[in-house]
């Protein structure tokens, strides 16, 4: 692979998909490919920061979206539909169909204190209370650090492998962890993997119309027999070299 194609590579993966062709399904050895690089992504001092569980299953990765109905369709201008708490009324909520792909991860906090090295981690089980505070804090942020690193491999191995992925944070953790099978556990992270629907435009909702949004403080994209769009925004990310 030549610099210019690496170039389109990375640049692919900024763009997150929210249709899906699953008429096709992503060969095994594919799918292998994915565990290798998840297997393989660095963390910390090789520490156990994470678990994931993936699968192909259409029918249970359907369920996992549906679990996902927390994008909020409001307006900016309004307020009407979110409590003090941040929480929004159901019919101002739609699913985040990046997740209704072809392959679903799920990523997971775990943590193996054997297999751990840094004081940090001896200051969670042995001082006092304030301190252990602080130190799981800096644990906590060890291991979303590791997070990160992975669905960065993740997502750029589809990307040279020619799919398109979603991230999706915005879930029933505890459910869609039952639903991977790991019952007690919260999922973190959803990341869809898989064949982009070339004939629609990639922010279209798979399911949900423009009559399906309320009329009264939230945004309407379309006419009522279209489908909805996801909003997107221009990143501004500062990178200076300095000497």
């Amino acid at each position: 692979m030549d610099i210019k194609e690496l170039k389109t590579a990375i640049k692919n993966t900024n763009s997150c998909q929210r249709n899906w062709d699953r008429s096709k399904v992503i060969p095994e050895e594919h799918v292998n490919l994915f565990v290798e690089a998840i297997k393989w992504s660095p963390t910390k001092q090789n520490e156990t920061h994470y678990k994931v569980v993936y699968t192909t299953n259409p029918e249970l990765i359907y369920k996992i979206y549906k679990k996902t109905k927390y994008f909020t369709v409001v307006h900016p201008e309004y307020n009407i539909a979110t409590d003090d708490y941040g929480n929004t009324k159901d019919e101002y909520n739609v699913c985040n169909s990046q997740t209704y792909s072809n392959l679903l991860i799920g990523i997971f906090h775990d943590w193996k204190q054997e297999n751990s090295r840094a004081m940090i981690h001896k200051i969670v089980d042995e001082r006092s209370e304030t301190v252990k505070a602080e130190a799981m804090y800096q644990r906590a942020q060890h291991r979303l650090l590791s997070m990160g690193v992975v669905i960065g491999e993740i997502v750029l191995t589809a990307s040279l492998l020619g799919y398109k992925t979603g991230l999706c944070s915005a879930h029933s953790s505890s459910e869609v962890g039952r639903l991977f099978g790991e019952e007690g556990d919260e999922c973190i992270v959803l990341v869809g993997v898989g064949y982009p629907d070339l004939k629609r435009n990639r922010k279209e909702h798979e399911e949900t119309y423009n009559r399906d949004i309320p009329d009264v403080g939230a945004i309407k994209t379309g006419a009522p027999d279209e489908k909805w769009l996801f909003p997107t925004f221009h990143k501004e990310v500062s990178c200076k070299r300095i000497s």
